[in-house]
């Protein structure tokens, strides 16, 4: 069990930082979708509030399979401020909750922990409009593939999304495997939220992990939701490095990941 953990939390990593904002790099190594997760710009004029739900299935060599599955609550207003409510179950069974909120209006990235109403706060480089160039993707014959097909356009939730399918085959040999590696990512975004309201990826080195959005609302969420309350212990940190509008994998400052030490 120790292992499914470990194992969702490394895929997880690949879709918690949407914070309502757009697709990062999946744990398969697909390419970056819009919004901060990705590198692109904060999504302005556009609020929701939402529950997102992560379910990671690992089957092993045995045919044992190991499932966990995660929600969150997400919240975003019209000046694209974000808050992320996140609980998870840990082994003990002890149940912890954490909130993690992005301002880039005031300029700050908070995680808060109400549990002891202590609240981390950073703050954010400054954002100069200039995307992070992403790194040249490897070359020669051990190189990955990727290719990219449009998928059209359906509904879900209630929303009108566009649909793509990336397909990433790594070659046999590259890294000790003796038969190619075929990764896949199924991503449904929204074009009126600019967000993921989908997606399914598979690899057979880590299972399945899927993400749906539900219980969508697009009235703007409580303003309060984006503020540290007044009761919390606010301890200062150093901001995320590098600044710009791409802001690396994590966005232009957006949220920290999640991790399980200090879920």
């Amino acid at each position: 069990m120790n292992k499914g953990l470990r194992l969702l939390g490394t895929s997880l990593l690949a879709v918690a930082v949407l914070a309502a904002q757009g697709p990062p790099p999946g744990p398969g190594g697909h390419g970056p979708g819009p919004g901060p997760g990705g590198g692109g710009p904060v999504v302005t004029g556009a609020p929701y509030s939402a529950t997102r739900t992560m379910t990671m299935q690992e089957t092993l060599a045995n045919g044992n399979k190991i499932q966990n599955s995660r929600q969150e609550k997400i919240y975003r207003d019209a000046d694209g401020r974000t808050r992320t409510e996140s609980t998870m179950t840990l082994p003990s069974g002890e149940t912890r909750t954490q909130v993690t909120i992005f301002d880039p209006v005031a300029g700050f990235v908070a995680r808060l922990n109400p549990q002891d109403s202590v609240a981390m706060k950073m703050t954010l480089p400054p954002m100069n409009g200039t995307p992070k160039t992403p790194p040249a993707p490897p070359s020669g014959a051990n190189a990955p593939t990727l290719t990219k097909s449009d998928l059209g356009s359906k509904t879900i939730e209630g929303l009108a999304a566009t649909g793509t399918m990336e397909t990433r085959t790594i070659p046999a040999g590259a890294m000790g495997n003796t038969d190619a590696i075929t990764t896949t990512r199924e991503t449904w975004i929204s074009t009126a939220l600019k967000v993921p309201v989908a997606m399914t990826e598979a690899d057979p080195r880590r299972g399945t992990t899927t993400m749906q959005l539900t219980n969508i609302s697009q009235t703007a969420p409580d303003p309060t939701l984006f503020q540290i309350p007044s009761t919390y212990t606010v301890k200062e940190g150093a901001g995320p490095r590098g600044g710009g509008g791409g802001g690396g994998d994590r966005g232009p400052g957006g949220p920290p990941p999640p991790d399980g030490s200090q879920n």
